[in-house]
């Protein structure tokens, strides 16, 4: 058997507007706590990045300083210092 829906029932079955305000509103509470959450974490791992590069510039400024007996700086570094092992090998330290 055939039932037709009316009008009415229709209009019943949509969403009012106090219940989109409502998801609206759970929405923006939700995104006002995550957005800082998210910076933070971006922030911290810069900071991560930051001392993982400070490590691995005085981690190869050490590396060179034992096998030269001089300290190079970080300019020195970004275009790369050739260092010549005791078997007459070059070896190259470059940061990237």
């Amino acid at each position: 058997m055939k039932t037709h829906t009316t009008l009415k029932s229709k209009l019943n079955a949509a969403f009012s507007l106090v219940e989109l305000l409502v998801v609206i509103a759970v929405i923006a509470v939700i995104a006002a706590i995550a957005i800082p959450n998210i910076t933070g974490a971006r922030e911290a791992a810069q900071g991560a990045q930051a001392s993982y590069d400070a490590a691995s510039l005085e981690n190869m400024q050490n590396q060179v300083e034992a096998l030269t007996g001089t300290r190079p700086d970080a300019a020195a570094l970004e275009t790369g210092v050739n260092v010549t092992n005791a078997d007459g090998s070059v070896v190259t330290f470059k940061l990237e």
